[in-house]
C-alpha cells in the first residue's frame, strides 16, 4: 500500500513539474541575443538565431551571434535530422539554465535545433 502511494506520489510530482516548465513559443517568438539570454532568469525560454562553432564534449557546443559566444546543450532529439557545419545558420529554441546560483554563468538547455529563417 504504501509502494503504491509513493508511487502515485513521484507520478504526479513528475507530471506537474513537466507543466510548471512548459512555455508556449510560437513560430514569431521574439529572437533574442546572447547577451540579453545570459541576463534573464533561470527557466526562462528563449529563441535564439547564430552558429554552432565548436564542439566542446558529446552533447555541449559554443554557440554564437554578433553579442558573444554560450554554451548550449543538445539532446540527440533537438536536431530533427538535420545537419549543419559552422557556417549554417541556425535557429535554436531552450531554456536558460543558470549553472551554479552564485556565479552568473548561463547556457541554454536547447529542445529545437531549426535552419533559419533569414
Amino acid at each position: 500500500m504504501i509502494k503504491k502511494c509513493l508511487l502515485l506520489v513521484a507520478s504526479c510530482s513528475l507530471f506537474l513539474g513537466s507543466f510548471v516548465q512548459a512555455q508556449f513559443i510560437d513560430e514569431e517568438s521574439e529572437v533574442v541575443s546572447i547577451e540579453k539570454a545570459k541576463k534573464l532568469s533561470d527557466k526562462s525560454w528563449v529563441v535564439l538565431e547564430g552558429f554552432i562553432t565548436k564542439r566542446l564534449n558529446e552533447d555541449q557546443y559554443a554557440f554564437n551571434d554578433s553579442t558573444g559566444t554560450i554554451k548550449i546543450v543538445v539532446r540527440n532529439s533537438s536536431w530533427q535530422g538535420i545537419e549543419i557545419s559552422s557556417k549554417t545558420k541556425v535557429r535554436i529554441t531552450g531554456q536558460v539554465d543558470k549553472l551554479f546560483i552564485i556565479l552568473p554563468k548561463r547556457m541554454i538547455k536547447v529542445t529545437k535545433v531549426e535552419l533559419s529563417r533569414k
